[in-house]
């Protein structure tokens, strides 16, 4: 969420950004996260995990494109 950007793992424990998983917290087997960036401000996060067949581009697209128009309501409601 640092970068803003979208990304897929469908090995978080050996991502090179994974900063380790809390005590107590579910395990991830994969993990798929969005932001919801409008004029580089973040409006909110969609995150996915645990795929039964792991994550994709094609996936990744579909979230992104849903971050977005979730990111475009939150602002247009602040106006």
């Amino acid at each position: 969420m640092n970068t803003k950007k979208a990304f897929y793992t469908n090995s978080p424990r050996t991502h090179e950004k994974s900063g380790g998983i809390p005590k107590g917290h579910i395990i991830l087997n994969n993990f798929l996260s969005a932001p919801a960036v409008v004029r580089d401000e973040l409006f909110g996060h969609i995150a996915l995990a645990n795929s039964e067949t792991g994550y994709t581009e094609r996936e990744l697209n579909v979230i992104k494109r849903i971050a977005d128009f979730y990111g475009i309501s939150m602002e247009r409601k602040q106006m």
